[in-house]
């Protein structure tokens, strides 16, 4: 499997760039549920770490959980429930990760 780009993905929002590596040492940042492969460089690179989240995402089956580009217009929580309202309509669910991205924001 090819190294993964993140470069100029389909947000047009990414903030990698080519010598983009990790700022944290890979023996005292990884998942204890996940580690890095073995032959990754002590301060793997941006596509390397991208290749590293979706090998996560495939294994614990993430994928079928996570949706992209349906914008949130608002949350609401009762009864141990979020109601999600987006422009796809509401969904009613037991629990909601919001990642908006780091440094990056639209309100």
């Amino acid at each position: 499997m090819g190294e993964q780009r993140v470069i100029n993905n389909a947000s047009g929002m990414s903030s990698a760039y080519d010598s983009l590596r990790r700022r944290t040492n890979s023996d005292v940042s990884w998942f204890s549920d996940f580690s890095f492969p073995d032959d990754y460089p002590e301060y793997p690179r941006h596509g390397e770490m991208a290749q590293w989240f979706a090998a996560y995402a495939k294994k614990f089956n993430l994928l079928s959980h996570i949706e992209l580009a349906n914008p949130v217009n608002r949350i609401t929580y009762d009864n141990d429930q979020y109601h999600v309202e987006s422009y796809r309509g509401t969904e009613t669910l037991h629990s909601i990760v919001v990642a908006s991205g780091k440094l990056w924001c639209s309100v």
